[in-house]
C-alpha cells in the first residue's frame, strides 16, 4: 500500500433526508475486539505507511534553510476583539472589492505575464480558453492537443469523471471577442480570504491567500485562485511574520480605499522579500524552489453549475473540481498549460463498499461514455478501509471538536471530481458503506468508534464533512442533524451550494464583527455563509491572534542536510553564537533606551518598539549571512522567475506531447507528501 496523505474541500450535494442515528446507535466498547482489529494485517501496513509519511515530512522539514532562533521579541499581545473578520479574514464588502482592481483580468494578465519570457503568445484570452476546453471532449475541443475530459478513458487519477463532457466547455468556445467579454464582464471578484491557518507543518509557506471569483447571471460558475505564498526563509515561523502582521493591521484601518490599496500590494506586487501572491508559481505542478519553498504549490479549484443543452441534454448538476498549472518545455519550446487533478479529501466514493472491497463493480456513470472498469479498484477499497480505521484516533476521525478534525487519504484513493447531486450516489460515503451486503467494515467501524463515544455513521459523517460537502449542501448528507457526527454535535450549515454567494450582494449589516462605519458607510457585500460567519471564520480569527501573539525571533539558517568540512562547520556554530550574543545586547538597549523615552507606554508605542526590534534582528541576520559567506559557507540562490520543467530533450508530436506532460505532472504531485499544516490537520476548510 502506499499511502500519501493530502487535504483539500470544496464540493458535493445530493437529496437523501436526514438521518436517524438511532438506526445505528453507539456501540458498548469492547477493548478486546477492537485490539483484535487494530492488529489485523491489513491495518498495521495502514499505520506503518502513515508512520512512513510523517517521518518522510520530517525529512522535509529538515532539509529546510531555516530554524525559529532563541533570540526572540514579545509584540504586545492583541485580542480577539482587535481583529475584524471582514477586514482580515474574509474581504468580502463591496466598498473594499471596488476600491481596488482585482478584476479576473488582472489576475489572469499578471499569470500570463509570468510566464510570457518562456511561454511567448500566453495570454489571458489563452490561458482561459484552454482551461475550460479541459471540460469538453475530444469531439468538441477547440484547443488540440490539450487535457480533455475524455483523456485516459474519460478518468483522473484512475477514477471516472461522472459527467463528460461538462457544461462549462463552452465557455471555451467563439472569437477572441467572445472570450475577452468573459474576462472581462462575465467574472467578478467575490471575496479575499487569508487562510494563514493553511500554512505548511514546519513553516515552508506562510499559508494560501485567496482570490474568488464568481459568473454573473442566473447560473453559477466559481473559480478560487488558491496561491500557497512561500516563506522566505523556510523552516522559519518568524519569516512569515510580515505577512501575519498584514493581516492583523487590515483590522485597524478603516478606510475602504486605503485596506484595497494595501491589499493590492499583497496580492499583484508583494510585500518587501516577497513574491506576490498572484504568481504563476503558486498554482504550478512544478513549484519553486527548495531554498524559497519547495513544492509544495497552491492550486486552482471550481464550482461549476452551467448549462449547455447542445454538449449535455440540458443537465444541470453541481461539480467541484482542481487544477494545477504547468510550465512544460521540450525541444527548447514551453507551454502553460492547466491540468485537471484528483479533489483532495475526497476519496472514491466505492471505496468505502465493503461489496467493492470483495470484488464487486460499482455501476458507471451513465453521463461519461468513455469510461472503463477502475484497475484493480477491489485492491484500493481494501486498502482504503484499512486506512479509515487506522485513523479512528482522538487526532484525526475522533476528534473532540469540528477545528481539530482531519484524516489523511492517499492521493492513489482521491476522486477524479466532487459531484454528489441526486440522482448520482457515487459520492455518499455512507450510503456506500450502508448499502453493502458484507457488513464487517461498518460493523469493525462501530467497534473502533466506542472508544470515543461515536459510532461508524458519525465517523463516515465526518469524512464526508472534510470532503467537498463540508463546505456545499452538507444538509443533503445529514450533516447539519443533531448528533450527526457525535453525541450534541453536528456540522455547520452552507448557503445552500457555496459558501460566499455571487451577485447581487446583500446587506451586511448584523453579521458577527461587521460595522457599516469601517466600510465607509457601504453595508453592500457578498453574502457568506452560516459556517463562515459562526464556526470557520471564528476559528481562523483565533488562530491569527494566536500567530500574532507568538515571539518574534531571529531566523538562524542550518547547514542542511549534509554535514559542512569540519573547519567551515566550526566557523559556521561559531558566527550563530557570536550573532546571538550580539543580537541579545543589542535588544537589550534597545528595550533599555525605550524604557526611558516612555515610562508609560501606550499600545502604539509597543507596537513601534516592536518594530525597532526587528529591525535589529533584520540586520543581524543580514550581518550573520555576509560573515557565513565570508568564511566559505554557500548557499543557494532562489530563483524568483518561473524556469518550468523540462518533459522532453527534444522536440515532440502533439500526442507525445500531451502523454509527456501528464508523466511528468503524475510524476510532480507523487514527489513528496501533501500538507499538513501548522495545526495538524490536511483540511482546506
Amino acid at each position: 500500500m502506499k499511502l500519501k496523505p493530502s487535504i483539500f474541500t470544496i464540493v458535493l450535494l445530493s437529496t437523501l433526508p436526514a438521518i436517524s442515528h438511532a438506526a445505528n446507535p453507539t456501540p458498548v466498547f469492547d477493548k478486546n475486539a477492537a485490539l483484535k482489529i487494530q492488529n489485523q494485517r491489513d491495518l498495521q501496513i495502514s499505520a506503518d505507511a502513515l508512520k512512513k509519511f510523517d517521518l518522510n515530512r520530517a525529512r522535509i522539514i529538515k532539509g529546510f534553510g531555516f530554524k525559529d532562533g532563541k533570540i526572540c521579541a514579545v509584540p504586545p499581545p492583541i485580542a480577539e476583539t482587535d481583529i475584524d473578520m471582514h477586514r482580515s479574514l474574509m474581504v468580502h464588502d463591496a466598498a473594499t472589492l471596488s476600491a481596488g482592481n482585482f478584476s479576473f483580468r488582472r489576475t489572469l494578465q499578471k499569470i500570463a505575464d509570468d510566464v510570457l519570457l518562456k511561454a511567448p503568445g500566453t495570454t489571458p484570452e489563452t490561458i482561459f480558453r484552454q482551461f475550460w476546453d479541459t471540460q469538453n471532449d475530444t469531439a468538441h475541443q477547440v484547443t488540440a492537443g490539450n487535457p480533455h475530459c475524455d483523456d485516459n478513458n474519460g478518468k483522473v487519477n484512475g477514477f471516472p469523471l461522472n459527467i463528460c463532457p461538462r457544461p462549462e466547455g463552452i465557455e471555451a468556445t467563439g472569437g477572441n471577442a467572445d472570450i475577452t467579454n468573459r474576462i472581462n464582464n462575465d467574472y467578478k471578484p467575490l471575496a479575499l480570504v487569508n487562510r494563514l491557518d493553511l500554512a505548511s507543518q514546519g513553516w515552508r509557506n506562510c499559508g494560501e491567500h485567496r482570490i474568488i471569483y464568481g459568473k454573473q447571471g442566473d447560473v453559477k460558475n466559481l473559480i478560487i485562485f488558491e496561491a500557497v505564498l512561500p516563506n522566505p526563509k523556510p523552516g522559519c515561523r518568524s519569516g512569515c511574520r510580515d505577512v501575519i502582521e498584514f493581516w492583523v493591521d487590515l483590522s485597524s484601518d478603516v478606510n475602504p480605499v486605503t485596506r484595497a490599496a494595501k491589499l493590492e500590494n499583497f496580492f499583484y506586487n508583494g510585500l518587501p522579500g516577497f513574491r506576490p501572491v498572484v504568481n504563476s508559481s503558486h498554482y504550478d505542478a512544478s513549484g519553486v524552489s527548495s531554498v524559497y519553498g519547495g513544492s509544495g504549490s497552491g492550486q486552482i479549484r471550481t464550482n461549476q453549475f452551467l448549462r449547455n443543452p447542445p454538449v449535455t441534454g440540458g443537465t444541470l448538476i453541481w461539480t467541484l473540481k482542481e487544477f494545477k498549472t504547468l510550465l512544460s518545455c521540450s525541444g527548447g519550446a514551453c507551454d502553460y498549460d492547466i491540468f485537471p487533478i484528483s479533489v483532495k479529501a475526497n476519496p472514491y466514493g466505492p471505496l468505502w463498499n465493503k461489496d467493492v472491497a470483495g470484488g464487486g463493480a460499482p455501476t458507471p456513470p451513465s453521463n461519461n461514455p468513455f469510461a472503463t472498469p477502475v484497475p484493480g479498484l477491489a485492491a484500493l477499497a481494501v486498502n482504503f478501509q484499512a486506512d479509515v480505521l487506522t485513523q479512528v484516533t482522538p487526532d484525526k476521525l475522533a476528534a473532540p471538536n469540528i477545528d481539530l478534525l482531519t484524516y489523511e487519504v492517499d492521493p492513489d484513493k482521491n476522486a477524479a471530481e466532487s459531484q454528489s447531486q441526486n440522482p448520482n450516489p457515487v459520492d455518499q460515503y455512507r450510503t456506500q458503506m450502508n448499502s453493502a451486503s458484507d457488513a464487517s467494515f461498518r460493523n469493525n467501524l462501530n467497534v473502533l468508534a466506542a472508544a470515543h463515544g461515536l459510532n461508524a455513521d458519525q465517523i463516515v459523517n465526518r469524512a464526508t464533512a472534510l470532503s467537498c460537502a463540508g463546505c456545499h449542501r452538507p444538509p443533503e448528507f445529514g450533516l447539519t442533524s443533531p448528533n450527526s457526527i457525535g453525541a450534541g454535535m453536528s456540522w455547520p450549515n452552507a448557503l445552500t451550494f457555496v459558501h460566499v454567494d455571487t451577485l447581487p450582494m446583500v446587506s451586511l449589516a448584523g453579521m458577527p464583527d461587521f460595522n457599516a462605519a469601517n466600510f465607509g458607510g457601504n453595508s453592500q457585500g457578498f453574502n457568506i455563509s452560516p459556517a463562515l460567519q459562526n464556526n470557520f471564520l471564528p476559528a481562523r480569527r483565533t488562530n491569527l491572534v494566536n500567530l500574532a501573539n507568538d515571539k518574534v525571533c531571529n531566523c538562524v539558517r542550518k547547514p542542511g542536510l549534509r554535514p559542512f568540512p569540519r573547519p567551515i562547520g566550526l566557523k559556521f556554530n561559531r558566527i550563530i553564537a557570536e550573532s546571538d550574543q550580539k543580537l541579545t545586547k543589542e535588544l537589550a538597549l534597545v528595550e533599555k533606551n525605550f524604557s526611558k523615552l516612555k515610562p508609560r507606554p501606550t499600545a502604539a508605542d509597543q507596537k513601534a518598539l516592536l518594530k525597532q526590534k526587528r529591525a535589529v534582528i533584520a540586520r543581524e541576520e543580514k550581518r550573520q549571512t555576509a560573515a557565513m559567506q565570508k568564511a566559505g559557507v554557500k548557499f543557494a540562490t532562489p530563483s524568483l522567475k518561473p524556469s518550468g520543467v523540462v518533459v522532453a530533450g527534444k522536440k515532440l508530436s502533439g500526442k507525445q506531447l500531451k502523454a509527456a506532460k501528464e508523466n511528468k505532472l503524475k510524476a510532480i504531485l507523487k514527489a513528496e507528501p501533501p500538507r499538513k499544516t501548522i495545526n495538524g490537520t490536511f483540511r482546506t476548510h
